[in-house]
């Protein structure tokens, strides 16, 4: 699952929402923070991992294989 910050988003209502998501079976959430060029992922244990610079986004054992490096979603169009 993934949910994109807006700049109207309140951050507890996201959190709400990623919670809601895991506890309906979601095994992965990444929250997009555009503004902050950053992606939180959430995990059903309740962990959660902050990537950001030149970290890469994967998809684990959610979706095998899949790579995204942030500097690619968050370069400038």
């Amino acid at each position: 699952m993934i949910e994109v910050i807006s700049p109207t988003d309140i951050y507890a209502d996201v959190m709400k929402k990623v919670a809601l998501y895991l506890s309906d079976g979601v095994r992965l959430v990444w929250v997009v923070d555009v503004q902050g060029k950053a992606v939180s992922v959430h995990y059903p244990d309740q962990t959660s991992q902050r990537l950001a610079d030149d970290a890469s986004l994967t998809g684990e054992d959610v979706l095998a294989g899949f790579s995204l490096p942030l500097a690619e979603l968050f370069k400038a169009g």
